[in-house]
Order: C-alpha cells, then sequence, then structure tokens
C-alpha cells in the first residue's frame, strides 16, 4: 500500500495501472478484499484528478494555472474533456479502431515489445494492468506518446518485463511435462533464453542512444546558454522553452513557454536554435516543427527583427548572445 501511494504522488497516469492492478488481484490472485481497496482508492484518486479544478475550489485554493487555448492530444477524437473522449471511443468505433491500428501505433508496440522477444504477449493477464495506459499513449496524436524514450511510456514498461517471466515461466511449464525428454528441454530453455538476448541485442543497437554519444558534446552555443542562464537571480520568476527550462529550474517560479510569458520576470529562449522549440496549438501531428518566433516577436513590436529559420543553419557570433534573455 505503500508503494501504491507512492506511484500515485508520482504521475496522474498511475491511478489507471492502480485501478487495473486491484482488477488482476481481484481476478488472478483470488485476493478480493486487496484488490477492491486497491482499485478503490486508484478510482477516488483519478476522480479527484479529473476534477481537480472544483476540488481546489472545495479546499478554498488559488485556481489552477491551466492553459484552456492548449489543445488536447485526443481532440481529434471530438472533445477535449475526458468523458467527452471517453464516448467518443463508442460513439466513433470505426475510426478509433483505424487510427489504433496506424502504422504509428504497430511501430510503438514493435518498439515495446520487441526487446522481449515478444514473449510478454504469453501473459496477457499480466499485460491487462497496463491496457489503460497504452490505449490511452495509442488514441493519442502527439508523436512523442508513441516512443519510448519519454516518460510516457514508463510506467508500461516494467510491466512489459514482469510479464516477460511469467511468460517464460509459461513456456517452462508447458515443455516440463514427462512426454519431453530432458535434453529437449534444456535445449527449450536456452533457445528462448537466446531468443530474448538476440530481441534485446538488436533493439539495442536499433535504439540506444549510445551510438549517438557524439551528439552529447557541450558546444560553445551551450556555453553561452549556461552564462547567461547564471546571470538570471534565483529569486526571479522565469518562463523558458522546454530545452533551457531545467537548467534554470532551481528557483520558486518557472514555467514553460509560452505560459505566462507576459508577467514574469525574464523570458529564456534560444531564437538561434536550428531544431525544433515549441509546438505552436493545434500542432500535435507532426513530429518535428521549426523554432517558433512569433511569442519573443509578440514582445518586440517596435523592432523589425526577422526571426532566422531553421533551414538556414546560422553560425554562432562572438559578439551576441545566441540564448535571448529579456527582463520585463
Amino acid at each position: 500500500y505503500v508503494f501504491v501511494i507512492l506511484s500515485l504522488i508520482c504521475r496522474e497516469d498511475a491511478a489507471l495501472i492502480i485501478i487495473f492492478l486491484g482488477v488482476y488481484e481481484f481476478l488472478f490472485l483470488k485476493k478480493k478484499k486487496s484488490g477492491i481497496a486497491i482499485s478503490l482508492v486508484g478510482v477516488i484518486w483519478f476522480a479527484a484528478y479529473i476534477s481537480r479544478g472544483t476540488v481546489y475550489h472545495l479546499l478554498h485554493l488559488p485556481p489552477l494555472p491551466l492553459m484552456p487555448e492548449a489543445p488536447s492530444h485526443w481532440a481529434h477524437l471530438g472533445s477535449n474533456s475526458f468523458t467527452g473522449i471517453a464516448f467518443s471511443v463508442f460513439k466513433k468505433p470505426v475510426y478509433v479502431a483505424k487510427f489504433l491500428l496506424s502504422s504509428e501505433n504497430i511501430k510503438y508496440l514493435i518498439k515495446l515489445f520487441a526487446p522481449v522477444g515478444f514473449i510478454s504477449l504469453l501473459s496477457p493477464s499480466t499485460l491487462l494492468i497496463i491496457s489503460p495506459t497504452l490505449l490511452i499513449n495509442m488514441l493519442s496524436d502527439w508523436p512523442h506518446t508513441k516512443s519510448i524514450e519519454y516518460q510516457y511510456t514508463a510506467t508500461i514498461i516494467p510491466f512489459i518485463f514482469i510479464s516477460l517471466i511469467f511468460g517464460l515461466a509459461l513456456i517452462q511449464q508447458v515443455f516440463s511435462r514427462k512426454q519431453f525428454s530432458h535434453k529437449f528441454k534444456i535445449i527449450v530453455d536456452y533457445s528462448f533464453v537466446g531468443i530474448v538476448f538476440f530481441f534485446s541485442l538488436f533493439s539495442f543497437r536499433y535504439k540506444s542512444l549510445v551510438w549517438k554519444y557524439s551528439d552529447w558534446a557541450i558546444t560553445p552555443h551551450d556555453r553561452i546558454a549556461e552564462e547567461v542562464i547564471k546571470k538570471i537571480p534565483t529569486n526571479a520568476s522565469v518562463s523558458a522553452e522546454t530545452y533551457l527550462g531545467s537548467h534554470a529550474s532551481e528557483r520558486q517560479e518557472i514555467y514553460t513557454m509560452p505560459s505566462k510569458i507576459n508577467k514574469v520576470d525574464y523570458i529564456l529562449y534560444d531564437i538561434y536554435k536550428t531544431e525544433a522549440i515549441l509546438y505552436e496549438p493545434p500542432g500535435f501531428n507532426v513530429s518535428y516543427l521549426p523554432p517558433i518566433n512569433s511569442y519573443i516577436d509578440s514582445l518586440f513590436p517596435h523592432q523589425q527583427k526577422e526571426p532566422p529559420h531553421h533551414a538556414e543553419q546560422i553560425p554562432p557570433s562572438d559578439q551576441a548572445s545566441m540564448t535571448d534573455t529579456h527582463e520585463k
């Protein structure tokens, strides 16, 4: 129960896994009281989360700083609310089925199960626990939810390996019958261990960032950003782009651009970055976008400066800082 609570305070979607963990205990482990208790905790927590605005109001807490203009990752289903999205799944079954069977989702499933040789699929009861989170990711049109490198899959991966263990146990149980010779059983055991090893090694070679170690190099561009961040007082509020925000996060108030862009003390934005910086609503359907400088331009209407395009590969300049820090 301690770890249930710890899980719930880490991620909002952990509540769904806790609910189905209770279902698993109830149906397969036959621990009915414990299963009901765990699921009930998950249901209450998830209900409080989706109604958090009302909860804050009832507890007389300050309103949440939500961004109503930001579209949901599931807006393509016809709604931005949780209940609306849930009903859309049943109102548009053909569309939902086609979306779930899209090439992006098939690739996502391959990336999830290939490292364990797909043996996890032999334990569907264990995979039931992650089914809601997996469905949420597959129904999203935000590409990063279908990537195993991002946090969206963090709660799924442990159960992939747990189901692998149960899958291997099932294989061993099937081939432990008397009609199979001892030698044959050993061959089967080593064969499936070899399958897992081969697939995991292949997946490591294909997906691991170890092979891109040259990209980890700290460039002069990065050094300039580091120096600029050091100049921002720690008691100042900051709205920063995603890639710089974590480096300036040791403060009481920090926001991800464009949130609070007109209210904070400092804005931290790399206008010369040659890769995607921000998404512009409702641009969830593409993986990469050029830097969007319109938020910065709106702060300097008197300047007639054309922002650099991402394809121009503008070289670093020793005379000008590459990171634009604006003090209100």
